[in-house]
């Protein structure tokens, strides 16, 4: 019977630890494969898999270490999906974190902005000079050592792409996770206005006006009204709860939870496991927590 993974949300960890359990949502990637949409954003409650979905991305599509990724992904679904695995550690990616841009002011959110983008830039891989203009260059200097005012700060990811473009000819896959974090903070802080100034820019930079961009896609809690944070970026696939796409791989399905019930010797008390947890519907997709699952295990 193999353990649960409380907590984990890195994807490369919990199926590089064979004692850990593993809920199969590759079709994830089958999904996103064949959609066209180029910027998809994802809104879900909390605690049901959107940080180890986005990581399940990463360590699909990302070109760093593709034959050690690859063998993550032996013997689930995506596996089988011959158009998805030829596209498999082709790309560039781009991952951030907003989780920890949460403060009491806008200019204490820069400073944990800052540091969330350093520590994605510091990860980026050496390439030829030539590869970016010396003021490009001075940039990505800047958002490294956490240098940079907002008005710059917006634009790093659009050079960060030009420069992966520029040095692997490919475009970039962009992943942002916890998107909404610093809005929820500066909103009951009282500086919503300084904040989705620069977010509506650092968006419109990452995603509508960036020709170096692959996909992208984007998760968080809130739907956040297009008019106030994605002006104008008619590229932008919303997946709500109450969309149909994507519904299943976000949360236990019931056929998972039966199989996870009877896994772990619980038929004894099925009914009351659906009567304590069976509430969510994503589209017209009954789904359970996985947290709540999870602990129950």
């Amino acid at each position: 019977m193999k353990k649960i993974p409380i907590g984990h949300s890195d994807f490369k960890r919990i199926r590089s630890t064979p004692e850990l359990l593993y809920v199969d949502k590759t079709d994830l990637i089958s999904e996103f494969v064949e959609d066209p949409c180029m910027v998809l954003l994802i809104t879900r409650p909390r605690r049901f898999g959107k940080t180890l979905n986005l990581s399940t991305l990463r360590y699909f599509f990302d070109r760093e270490n593709a034959e050690e990724n690859r063998r993550l992904f032996d013997g689930l679904r995506v596996s089988e999906n011959e158009k998805a695995m030829a596209l498999q550690g082709t790309r560039p990616v781009i991952y951030l974190s907003f989780k920890d841009c949460k403060e009491r002011s806008f200019r204490e959110q820069c400073i944990k902005i800052r540091h969330a983008l350093s520590q994605m830039a510091l990860q980026i891989p050496n390439g030829p000079e030539s590869s970016l203009q010396p003021v490009e260059w001075e940039l990505i200097r800047g958002v490294q050592n956490m240098t940079l005012e907002p008005t710059e700060l917006s634009n790093s990811l659009y050079i960060i792409s030009k420069y992966y473009q520029n040095t692997f000819k490919v475009n970039p896959l962009i992943l942002i996770d916890e998107f909404d974090v610093p809005l929820q903070s500066a909103w009951g802080e009282g500086y919503w206005d300084e904040a989705i100034t620069f977010f509506r820019n650092f968006f419109s930079s990452s995603f509508k006006d960036n020709p170096y961009l692959w996909r992208g896609v984007i998760t968080g809690c809130l739907r956040v009204a297009r008019e106030s944070m994605f002006t104008g970026m008619n590229n932008l696939e919303v997946s709500s709860i109450s969309s149909n796409h994507y519904s299943r791989h976000f949360g236990f399905t019931v056929p998972e939870v039966k199989q996870l019930i009877e896994d772990y010797n619980l038929s004894a008390i099925e009914t009351k496991i659906e009567s304590w947890y069976n509430g969510y519907m994503f589209g017209e997709t009954t789904l359970y927590n996985p947290w709540s699952i999870l602990n129950l295990l």
